[in-house]
């Protein structure tokens, strides 16, 4: 199933900027010379005062490499095993730091999008489309410290585009071999205190073949895998006050792949299935916030109510359809207080309820708190220390922890760093 397709390819690419007043959509963190990531401290941090591994992949990056989905992008970031099954849209999964596949936060806006009806709680990277993307961090190591279960490979956090300054309108179209034909578009900008952007991208490939044809009988058709999505993404901000403001993102997938799995019951082995097995997946997510900044700025607080809904339907040549539904509610806190001028303290609290309907009823809570002092002395010295604590009502509690000092040396722009942490995984 895992073919290299050394056929050729033709596309034909249309994009067309129908209306542009202004600057790309900007960033939830604005870049300036120096890189800033907020993955490995939870605030906004310069990149060289960070003692974790992390890689940023942005927005521009994206476009010049003309990538279209998130298996795209994470296969050509160093670090990561990544194993897909077929072709576009078939089942991804990272190995991140030799851990499992479930050992690895995603985050998407600050939504935890793993499936709670997956067995393994994994996060499908697969359907997963890259038009709204304005920044991906991959944060090595573990993180259980500041991120809770599934962290103890990494955090993979996806921010997409905000919307900012007079309305813009994008449009793209692009069509080749293989039956591709895939379109987006998108709006964004900004009105006296509130902001938006939406996108709409659709991403179609069919006739992939993946199946050897020195596997087939003399005769036999190839059966080509096919693989259709629908993705749907907004985010919306509005600025009650100059130190209140309330956010919102949703984001909806549509997903249809059909591919041919092995027959488990011929032999010899690798032998192809006569008929193609299906998967059919519907996820929403959607996350509303509040921001509110005190006291000249030093107390920032953020309450976030997160829900995610993910049906997926498979079926196969010898098996009836089976069905998984499951969703999460998830409330969380967070405070940023400003200690002294190089002494920052983050504070927060959680509560997680995950819940499968289908095929069977369960569900677990979560409750969670966590502390991070983050200090740097004379411009070169810096260093972050964060513990947590999970409760979860079916496992019990778990504190986890991690320190990373490092030292920069200003005049060489070299970085001295270490780290220790612990991680853990909580049963799904």
């Amino acid at each position: 199933e895992n073919v290299v397709r050394r056929s050729s390819f033709f596309v034909l690419i249309a994009s067309i900027p129908v209306f542009a007043c202004a600057a790309s959509a900007s960033a939830e963190v604005e870049d300036g010379p120096e890189t800033i990531v907020v993955t490995a401290t939870r605030i906004p941090t310069p990149e060289l005062e960070v003692a974790s591994s992390i890689s940023v992949v942005t927005a521009e990056e994206i476009a010049d490499r003309q990538l279209q989905t998130m298996p795209d992008l994470l296969k050509q970031v160093p670090g990561l095993n990544l194993v897909q099954t077929g072709g576009p849209g078939g089942q991804t999964s990272v190995f991140m730091r030799g851990t499992n596949s479930n050992h690895t936060k995603v985050l998407v806006d600050g939504i935890d999008v793993s499936d709670p009806s997956s067995p393994a709680g994994t996060f499908d990277f697969g359907p997963f489309l890259l038009q709204d993307v304005q920044k991906v961090e991959i944060l090595r190591g573990p993180q259980s410290g500041l991120y809770g279960s599934d962290a103890i490979g990494g955090v993979i956090n996806i921010i997409t585009k905000s919307g900012s300054g007079p309305a813009q309108f994008t449009a793209r179209a692009e069509a080749g071999s293989f039956d591709t034909f895939n379109q987006s578009g998108s709006v964004s900008g900004s009105l006296d205190r509130f902001h938006y952007a939406a996108t709409a991208e659709h991403l179609h490939s069919g006739a992939i073949p993946v199946t050897p044809l020195d596997l087939l009988a003399p005769g036999e058709r190839r059966i080509d895998d096919y693989d259709d999505n629908l993705t749907g993404s907004t985010k919306l901000g509005f600025d009650v006050t100059d130190q209140f403001d309330l956010g919102l993102v949703a984001r909806y997938t549509d997903s249809h792949l059909r591919l041919t799995g092995e027959n488990e019951f011929n032999f010899p082995a690798d032998f192809p299935d006569s008929a193609q097995s299906s998967n059919d997946t519907r996820q929403y997510y959607t996350r509303g916030t509040a921001h509110l900044t005190s006291f000249g700025g030093a107390l920032e607080q953020t309450l976030g109510f997160a829900y995610s809904n993910v049906k997926s339907f498979e079926t196969g040549p010898d098996n009836p359809e089976s069905d998984f539904f499951g969703e999460r509610v998830k409330i969380d806190w967070q405070g940023n207080i400003r200690l002294a001028a190089e002494e920052k303290l983050v504070l927060g609290a959680e509560h997680q309820r995950d819940e499968m309907t289908v095929p069977i009823s369960a569900s677990t809570t979560i409750d969670a708190g966590y502390a991070e002092l983050q200090s740097s002395f004379a411009g070169s010295i810096f260093d972050t220390v964060s513990v947590r604590y999970d409760d979860n009502d079916r496992f019990g509690g778990k504190v986890t922890y991690r320190v990373a000092p490092a030292y920069l040396i200003n005049d060489t722009g070299t970085k001295l760093k270490a780290s220790i942490g612990t991680g853990f995984k909580s049963p799904t």
